[in-house]
């Protein structure tokens, strides 16, 4: 079984992550995967307050590059725990919108379960922000197991 886990260094993708690790069978193979948000993120980030009158804006060069650094620390570090478990493991990195790419990895990797953690907000923010894991729940190519945080 491929399995594809979404990895952000928050709670819910640790707890996804070590859903994923169990899942995990000796034939398993295990691809991480981090989406950073990329040279422009959404008004509704606590970065963009004073950006009221704009819809985006764009991150500086060494913003981008601490996410990158600090997103290439976590995919070692838990690449490392899926060898102390025996896990066959992959990682990627790409930048974009974290929904659309967990959905298009899913589909040119031929995964057979994508999981994803689950933050929990409320109606309201589901509404202005999305869910990542609402919408690759309903747009992946398979299955998706959503791990509440």
């Amino acid at each position: 079984m491929h399995i594809l886990v979404a990895v952000d260094g928050s709670e819910a993708s640790a707890k996804a992550f070590e859903r994923a690790c169990a899942l995990a069978t000796p034939r398993s193979k295990l691809t991480l995967l981090a989406v950073t948000e990329g040279a422009v993120a959404s008004a509704d980030m606590d970065l963009a307050a004073g950006c009221a009158e704009a819809d985006y804006f764009v991150i500086p060069d060494s913003a981008r590059a601490e996410d990158r650094k600090r997103t290439e620390k976590l995919l070692a570090s838990l690449a490392h725990k899926c060898s102390e478990r025996n896990i066959t493991v992959n990682s990627l990195t790409c930048e974009g919108d974290p929904r659309a790419i967990i959905c298009d990895s899913a589909e040119h990797l031929h995964v057979d379960l994508v999981v994803v953690g689950r933050r929990g907000m409320g109606q309201a923010a589901r509404l202005v922000v999305g869910s990542v894991s609402e919408y690759v729940t309903r747009h992946a190519p398979c299955s998706v197991l959503t791990v509440k945080h």
